[in-house]
């Protein structure tokens, strides 16, 4: 997807949500390691503290 002429449109396909889906908790902010800590106030899903875009 991402071109003019894709199925169901260019935008129809990736990536939908800006934040990530079903965090409830706190504690589910993947931010454990004492080796790369994260930054504090922040929170980070899934991957932890990795630079996915620009």
């Amino acid at each position: 997807g991402g071109w003019p002429s894709a199925p169901d449109g260019p935008y129809a396909w990736g990536y939908c949500f800006i934040n990530e889906q079903g965090v409830e908790s706190t504690t589910d902010n993947f931010c454990t390691s004492a080796d790369w800590p994260c930054v504090p106030g922040k929170r980070y899903y899934g991957r932890g503290p990795i630079q996915l875009t620009q």
